[in-house]
């Protein structure tokens, strides 16, 4: 580009001036143009300002970041594409090099920025580069503070930092403080963190400075002892008193009393990054409930949330048998048995709903409240094993019960238990009982039963060729299977070479045209259970959506025009 320094400094033949800070500098509407968009916008026709009295038209800058000198340098890089950038005016040419569009301009102030950071202007050149969004300045800025970081000024640096969301500093500096400083041992120190950090420490999967010289990072709701000289990992609790003691400064610092409530609202955003269930019933009993920071409701979550997380579950089998504690009464069509309000509080969220809510049971003349179970489908001895389950963890399954008690865990919504007969179930399928299983689950919703029942079906041949078991199949369970791909049920003919499958290895022990057979038996046994004649036509409205599930093709000729034909006719 070509040198017009001297047009400007003299000023010869300018056609505009800008009147800046009380000053004005003449200028030539063409190279200004030239260089800005900006520029180019404004001095358009229909906006162009107007000579008045023959005078030059006048454009008044109203910024108090941008003073005259500054601007003269700004318009000079316009004439001559070079600027004496400086510690004074980086951050004002950068401005105006972002708000005229001047895109060499402002590179270059990138580029000077870039070069000048030090741990007394990292911050302020950090907020420049996010005002002007200057991404490589940011990044170089994020660096350079994370380098930085320190026992001594990391808290500094996070509370800084928090006000850029997401930032690689802010989540470097959080990090740094829960695995690597002593900031959390030090009541001075962590005092100082802001809302932001503070939550944003808690919300971490690791908190290893709480531990007494351990190089090691545990998970937070580890509670086993350190493998490194047996010194222990900091719980879910010790954070929660931390929390509780920075939240108590926070109420000193903004003269509020200590309060419940003041802490609450204090605390709002802290509570939700405490993993209350991971405590035991003794802390939350005993340090957390006190503090009344929760309310009822949610303390009530807390504790049953507590209860299903602990690994191992009290045995309150005497107490259950005993009823010296009885407070509630259950009458199971017509038979009465007795609980504790207190277990079945804490390990089922319907009960706990029941027994808190306004139309919790009451009791009349001094006798335990009594609550009905009116069910034809619940027995009192079904009912008494699963309230045994709740105070025990511990339930005799059988086939018989199996369902109901899976139907009562997810009434109650003890999702344990559910997984409990799941199991139970799903290692005792046999040929004589995978079908009942199989309906069963399938009225239960319950899919992992379901899937694994009809897994049992398609690899167990013995099932699929009894007609009086492949005939009870309901229509969901029968569905299923005919659309498995796998199994002893495919051995096509297709797939068959000197006797052997060669998919599988195997001898084909059942094949599409078995398949379709039992079908067809399955279907005679619905025309009859309808009171309907089995005659094709009855037939075919019965399997209609069992019928494209049957692999015609892989069958031979003769197995076509003997059977299936026969079928259709």
């Amino acid at each position: 580009m070509a040198d017009f320094s001297k047009l400007f400094e003299s000023g010869y033949r300018a056609d505009i001036v800008f009147s800046v800070d009380g000053e004005n500098i003449l200028a030539h509407s063409l190279i200004v143009n030239f260089w800005s968009p900006v520029f180019k916008t404004m001095f358009d026709e229909s906006k162009a300002p107007k000579d008045e009295n023959d005078e030059k038209p006048v454009i008044k800058i109203n910024d108090e970041r941008i003073s005259a000198k500054d601007f003269r340098t700004f318009l000079l890089f316009l004439y001559n594409n070079k600027a004496e950038i400086t510690g004074q005016n980086a951050f004002a040419l950068l401005n105006m090099a972002k708000m005229y569009d001047v895109t060499d301009l402002f590179k270059l102030c990138e580029e000077f920025l870039t070069k000048i950071i030090t741990r007394d202007n990292a911050f302020a050149l950090l907020n420049i580069a996010k005002m002007y969004d200057v991404p490589d300045l940011f990044k170089l800025c994020e660096e350079f503070l994370t380098k930085m970081l320190d026992s001594e000024n990391v808290v500094a640096i996070a509370n800084y930092a928090s006000t850029f969301h997401n930032s690689e500093v802010f989540k470097n500096a959080v990090e740094f403080i829960a695995t690597k400083s002593f900031v959390l041992r030090n009541e001075q120190k962590y005092f100082g963190m802001n809302n932001e950090v503070f939550s944003a420490v808690l919300k971490q999967d690791k908190i290893s400075t709480l531990m007494d010289q351990c190089s090691l990072c545990h998970l937070r709701v580890n509670g086993n002892r350190c493998s490194l000289g047996g010194r222990a990992a900091p719980t879910e609790i010790d954070l929660f008193n931390l929390m509780l003691k920075w939240g108590q400064n926070q109420c000193k610092l903004k003269n509020l009393e200590e309060t419940p409530e003041n802490l609450r609202e204090v605390l709002k955003s802290c509570l939700p990054f405490i993993r209350f269930p991971t405590m035991t019933i003794d802390e939350l009993t005993d340090i957390v409930y006190p503090t009344k920071l929760l309310d009822d409701t949610t303390m009530l979550a807390v504790f049953v949330d507590a209860n299903k997380f602990a690994r191992k579950m009290p045995d309150f089998t005497d107490a259950f048998s005993l009823s010296k504690t009885a407070d509630i009464a259950f009458c199971v069509n017509g038979k009465k048995i007795l609980a504790d309000k207190f277990v079945l509080y804490h390990r089922s969220p319907v009960f706990a709903t029941m027994f808190d809510g306004p139309l919790a049971p009451k009791s009349e003349n001094g006798e335990k409240p009594v609550i009905p179970i009116n069910d034809e489908s619940i027995t009192a001895e079904n009912f008494k094993i699963f309230l045994l389950y709740l105070y025990s963890d511990k339930a005799e399954v059988t086939g018989d019960n199996a369902f109901t008690l899976m139907n009562l865990g997810k009434m109650y919504d003890v999702p344990s238990l559910i997984s409990f007969v799941g199991k139970f179930l799903i290692n005792n399928l046999t040929s004589e009982n995978v079908v009942t299983i199989a309906n069963s689950a399938s009225i239960f919703n319950d899919d992992e039963i379901l899937k694994n029942s009809v897994d049992f079906i398609t690899k167990k041949c013995d099932v699929l060729k009894s007609e009086q078991q492949f005939c009870q199949l309901n229509e969901q369970v029968l569905s299923m299977v005919l659309n498995k791909d796998e199994g002893n049920l495919f051995c096509h003919s297709s797939s068959v070479e000197n006797g052997l499958c060669h998919i599988c290895g195997n001898a084909p022990t059942f094949s599409e045209i078995d398949l379709f057979k039992m079908l067809l038996k399955w279907g005679e046994n619905q025309c009859i259970t309808k009171g309907i004649q089995p005659i094709p036509q009855n037939l075919k409205t019965v399997l209609k959506e069992f019928l494209p599930l049957i692999r015609f093709p892989t069958m031979t000729i003769n197995q076509l025009v003997t059977v299936v034909c026969m079928f259709l006719v």
